[in-house]
């Protein structure tokens, strides 16, 4: 495409860089090989685009540099590049932006390539370049992950960010150094989450490090940078997507934010990939730093948030809220006895098998207010006086926390081989059957390991009565309490049609661990006294 003007040629001069770290074709470099074509050739540059951590297979119009130019184009007349690789890594990114520039008469130009792309054998040889970088880019890819994938199963750190409480930086041994005043922060975050008698929400941490003036890790990263507060900067995005930003330098820490650090298992020490924690072929997990927690604390972490986030989790209206969810079943047929709250009518409690055309019982639906009323006065009157207790479980070794280990390693090779992806290939099933044979003969192996050595128990006090907890609590407390130790409630009505819903109702309580802590807090009385 030849341009005709008599002016001089405005001209635009592009720069991208993969990682800011890259110095072999920094961006100065350039800069400077554009310039110096601008001036051989008598023309004036009007503009400069720029892109830094931008990877050669993003699209061209979504980058934050080269993106305003592209949609400006009666604004210069020649796009500059030091090379093709430099304007993009995608054959058909770059045949795209040959197109454009056709259509809308821009001169394209890679100066170290030597290729004249005003001319169609030009375009040719350009577009056979553009081939072998894209080809370049997957094998750097390819590289890339084989180290990547190397460096994990030898238990090194294999590139990203690395955590909160730890340096941007490896120690000798390859592994993340940590950081002393986070690391601290960090155990406190957890003491306050695992507290034994009072632990705090995830939402009251957010609002301590609020009030301290802890940065939060992105922040801490742009201060690092020199990136200003309140900068914004476009995020990374594939064509056709809306564009998402995020603004830099902000010191406001959001509950999402300690929830992810306090599930991440590199609080345990163990590495994770996609998600998952990784295993060896014994199915124990790969240690990946030092460890700021033991991993059996670690799994005692992740109950309590589990807790946390059934307690203060959102609910629809009052009204159609289950306060005995998965508590109530049916004595005659055993299925859960749920909750029905049509508009305008009295609530009740009725058997699943309602909703069955083959009903195999036919047991009524009970009042609601009166089930829950029977369930709140049995558990008062049984409980309510004695002081409140909890058995905590003190294991002599780690044999138990083992066990747990590698059951979570059968789970998780289940997992995988159900999704039909890791083990989809010749042998795949062979493989799978092999690791779970090892798994389970390695479980066996520790469970006779642990006969006789499962560990004691400690009554800890936690304060005021039963019936004063019992009293405070809201439904969503007492239910989650109720279930997990492991209280059942039998119910049954049977009685003349359009009778009224608390007439002719029978119960029967199963206690389950309730009846371990009562005995608990009566020889908590007895030695008191």
């Amino acid at each position: 495409m030849a341009i005709t003007t008599e002016r001089p040629l405005r001209i635009v001069v592009g720069a991208r860089l993969s990682q800011e770290s890259d110095r072999s074709t920094s961006v100065e470099r350039q800069l400077e090989r554009g310039r110096a074509w601008a001036t051989l050739k008598g023309g004036s540059v009007v503009g400069e685009a720029v892109d830094v951590d931008v990877s050669g297979d993003i699209d061209p119009w979504e980058r934050e540099g080269l993106g305003p130019w592209l949609r400006r184009p009666d604004e210069f007349d020649a796009l500059v590049y030091m090379k093709i690789d430099r304007m993009s890594r995608s054959t058909r990114d770059f045949a795209s932006l040959l197109l454009w520039a056709e259509e809308h008469g821009i001169l394209v130009v890679a100066v170290d390539d030597g290729v004249d792309l005003s001319t169609d054998i030009g375009q040719m040889v350009a577009k056979i370049l553009s081939i072998f970088s894209e080809f370049e880019l997957k094998t750097i890819r390819k590289r890339i992950g084989d180290n990547q994938k190397h460096l994990r199963q030898a238990g090194k750190w294999f590139g990203g960010i690395p955590p909160y409480w730890c340096e941007r930086k490896v120690g000798p041994d390859g592994l993340p150094v940590l950081n002393a005043e986070r690391s601290e922060i960090t155990l406190k975050m957890i003491d306050m989450l695992d507290h034994p008698t009072e632990p705090k929400s995830a939402t009251a941490v957010r609002d301590w490090l609020r009030e301290e003036g802890h940065l939060p890790l992105r922040s801490i990263m742009d201060k690092e940078a020199g990136r200003e507060k309140g900068i914004t900067k476009k995020m990374r995005t594939k064509k056709n997507t809306p564009e998402r930003k995020r603004v830099s330098g902000t010191n406001m820490w959001e509950t999402r934010t300690v929830l992810n650090m306090m599930r991440n298992p590199a609080l345990a020490g163990l590495m994770t990939y996609k998600g998952k924690i990784m295993r060896d072929e014994d199915g124990e997990p790969i240690k990946g730093m030092e460890a700021l927690i033991p991993y059996s604390r670690w799994i005692r972490l992740q109950k309590k948030l589990d807790e946390s986030s059934q307690r203060y989790m959102r609910t629809r209206k009052e009204r159609n809220v289950s306060h005995l969810r998965s508590i109530v079943v049916c004595s005659e047929c055993g299925l859960n006895y749920n909750l029905h709250a049509p508009k305008r009518k009295v609530a009740t409690y009725r058997c699943s098998s309602v909703k069955r055309k083959d009903r195999p019982c036919q047991s009524r639906g009970i009042n609601r207010e009166f089930l829950e009323g029977l369930v709140y006065e049995a558990v008062a009157d049984r409980l309510g006086e004695l002081p409140r207790v909890d058995v905590v479980k003190t294991p002599q070794n780690d044999i138990q926390e083992k066990i747990a280990s590698v059951r979570a390693a059968l789970r998780d090779l289940r997992t995988e081989y159900d999704d039909g992806v890791l083990y989809d290939y010749d042998g795949g099933d062979e493989d799978y059957e092999e690791r779970s044979r090892r798994l389970v003969r390695r479980l066996r192996d520790l469970q006779k390991r642990s006969e006789g050595s499962v560990g004691g128990s400690s009554v800890v006090s936690l304060g005021s009565t039963f019936g004063d907890w019992w009293e405070a609590a809201t439904w969503a407390e007492r239910r989650l309490w109720l279930y997990d130790h492991g209280v059942r409630v039998g119910v049954c009505r049977y009685g003349r049609p359009h009778s009224p819903a608390t007439e002719g109702v029978q119960t029967h309580i199963m206690w389950g661990d309730l009846l371990t802590l009562e005995k608990a807090a009566k020889g908590l009385t007895s030695t008191n006294t």
